[in-house]
């Protein structure tokens, strides 16, 4: 597993039956390298709810009740109980 790094490119070869996936690792410095990596299997996991933005729902500051993330809403998380109560998923 490679951290701080963004997926620029990935192709498939299909001469030899991977993925040659181009990569930008940029450090904490605010450095960065480009390299290329192969694999067999490559997983779209591109984590689009790290950056998530709370839609734009009329009223929302308004709501008394418990507003929460989906990753709150985890059945292992301790922050966020939807036990007897009325709950809605909009999304």
């Amino acid at each position: 597993m490679t951290f701080n790094t963004e997926v620029v490119g990935c192709y498939w070869q299909e001469d030899q039956g991977q993925w040659k996936v181009k990569l930008r690792q940029t450090q904490p410095s605010g450095q960065s390298r480009e390299f290329e990596d192969c694999c067999d299997l490559l997983l779209h996991a591109t984590g689009i709810l790290n950056n998530f933005k709370w839609p734009d729902i009329e009223g929302i500051e308004k709501f008394k009740g418990k507003v929460g993330f989906p990753r709150s809403m985890a059945p292992s998380s301790t922050d966020f109980k939807v036990d007897d109560t009325h709950s809605t998923l909009a999304g």
